[in-house]
């Protein structure tokens, strides 16, 4: 059959499928009924020769050739947006695009970008996913997610990647079993047990191990959890220790029961990147997301 025979909104319809991972949140994205996107689908099946999805209980998972597909389905649903932006200019006040963010929660300059994002695009929406979510998902890749905020363990081809802000790391503890006074000493540090945050189950988010190996040293995990919240709240009425982003500590550290310290030994500074594809480069709308993101972190201060 020739290209010319198909309707090329089959593959936008494809696009949103992959992305979402329901038929249901798909036909929202594209504003018509789930049985319009079904429909959509049982076409391609038959232009493709696969089935494409199979269900499992509300989602549907991608055959192979679907998950093959989906960087180059995203890739000409991307172009496609810019041909037909091309002709007149991008104009913010009237965007309503949604843009997708993934960030893990520790990014204390969240609530300022989601400020600033409501400024500059009023009509626009934001959603923030995990970066649990954005790496099991290759989301930059496959078009799902727009910008990564954190320090993911890889970075795959074609990805751009820029300085987003600086953050340190402090120590947080239980307040009714810190030790008295601002100092935590070493000894104490290394005789406690500890909690760690840990990305997909496996990457520590934070340099700590590396730093002590170096110095002779190792600390004894207790627990490991995927968010920096939880492990603050896991602190509490335990003799455990973890550690946080400063910009993150001091606002749980007002709501919550805990005691924050410098560590006992010097730590370089975090650097966190927002990441994007390179097929977004000269996209109007990603383009001002990042420069949001971009002032906002130069604004931050820790």
């Amino acid at each position: 059959m020739s290209l010319e025979a198909v309707d090329l909104n089959l593959v936008l319809v494809l696009h949103h499928v992959l992305a979402e991972g329901t038929v249901v949140r798909a036909a929202e994205r594209l504003h018509v009924t789930p049985s319009a996107v079904s429909n959509s689908l049982a076409r391609l099946r038959g232009l493709l020769g696969d089935p494409l999805f199979v269900r499992r209980g509300r989602t549907v998972v991608p055959t192979p050739l679907a998950r093959e597909l989906a960087p180059q389905v995203a890739t000409t649903v991307e172009r496609l947006r810019v041909i037909l932006e091309a002709g007149r200019k991008f104009n913010p006040d009237a965007c309503t695009r949604s843009f997708t963010l993934a960030s893990a929660d520790n990014i204390g300059i969240l609530p300022a970008i989601a400020t600033r994002f409501a400024q500059s695009l009023p009509r626009a929406s934001l959603r923030v996913v995990t970066l649990d979510h954005a790496l099991a998902s290759d989301g930059l890749a496959s078009g799902d997610i727009d910008v990564l905020l954190g320090l993911p363990p890889t970075i795959g081809r074609d990805i751009r990647s820029e300085p987003a802000y600086t953050d340190r790391l402090v120590c947080a503890m239980w307040r009714k079993g810190a030790p008295a006074g601002r100092r935590l000493t070493l000894k104490r540090f290394l005789e406690a047990r500890h909690v760690e945050v840990a990305l997909q189950g496996k990457h520590a988010i934070d340099y700590v191990d590396g730093v002590l190996s170096r110095l002779g040293h190792r600390r004894s995990i207790a627990l490991s959890v995927p968010q920096f919240a939880l492990a603050a709240g896991c602190v509490i009425g335990t003799p455990y220790i973890t550690m946080l982003p400063a910009s993150m500590a001091k606002g749980l550290a007002s709501a919550l029961p805990l005691a924050v310290h410098r560590p006992p030994f010097e730590l370089p500074a975090i650097t966190i990147l927002q990441l994007w594809h390179a097929r977004s480069d000269a996209d109007p709308g990603s383009m001002l997301l990042r420069a949001i993101i971009r002032r906002v972190g130069k604004e931050a201060r820790v």
